[in-house]
């Protein structure tokens, strides 16, 4: 296995440069899809920060580590929520690319109650590593949901609330939550699923003010 000065593999590059049907010959060829460069980074990492859905279909298909994370902790959760690459996030679920298909796994009508009871059943079948890496804190102390909410992307925050169950009350140190973060940026399209999918608290104070 070749390797350049930052520790780059051929892998690495084509996921990189979002080459698909390359990356596709160098895994049937043997390439480990979980190598990593010297950043710690994996090809599954590079390519859902550059948003290449296609690249990451046919690494989690030969077998990337989801959970597995870079030197600042990042998962490819992380990574897909701040290029906003919805459809990586599927892949990484086994769900459709649609992010529109997702079935939506708890009626929203439902009492808090039974509605909490639901999601806890639900909770419950989705595998335990994956929940904890979609609910999982980097460095920054960000999770996939509250980068995606910081920056905007309505579309990852609904495939993560639909077909990860994450929390979308979740409160860092500071008390803050996605649908503080969403709202401090003014991102309406994230407002709305965190509240009308995510059943987010609008009440919720945090313990410090935000950096408006």
């Amino acid at each position: 296995m070749r390797r350049t000065e930052k520790g780059s593999t051929p892998l690495l590059a084509a996921a990189s440069c979002g080459r698909t049907e390359t990356v596709g010959v160098i895994l049937q060829a043997g390439a480990d899809p979980n190598v990593t460069n010297h950043q710690g980074s994996r090809a599954l990492h590079i390519a859902c920060l550059n948003g290449h859905s296609g690249v990451a279909e046919k690494l989690v298909a030969s077998g990337a580590d989801c959970c597995a994370v870079d030197d600042e902790t990042n998962n490819a959760f992380h990574l897909a929520a701040v290029s906003g690459c919805s459809e990586a996030v599927c892949h990484m679920l086994g769900l459709e690319s649609d992010p529109g298909s997702v079935p939506i796994h708890c009626e929203y009508n439902l009492k808090h109650d039974d509605r909490s009871a639901l999601v806890q059943n639900l909770v419950a079948s989705v595998p335990q590593d994956i929940l904890l890496a979609t609910n999982a804190r980097n460095d920054e102390q960000r999770t996939p949901l509250s980068i995606a909410a910081s920056v905007g992307h309505a579309s990852v925050a609904r495939v993560l609330i639909r077909g990860a169950f994450v929390d979308v009350n979740d409160e860092n140190e500071a008390g803050v939550t996605p649908l503080h973060l969403a709202a401090s940026e003014g991102h309406h399209a994230v407002i709305a699923v965190l509240i009308d999918e995510g059943g987010a608290h609008v009440n919720k104070v945090g313990r410090c003010r935000l950096n408006l």
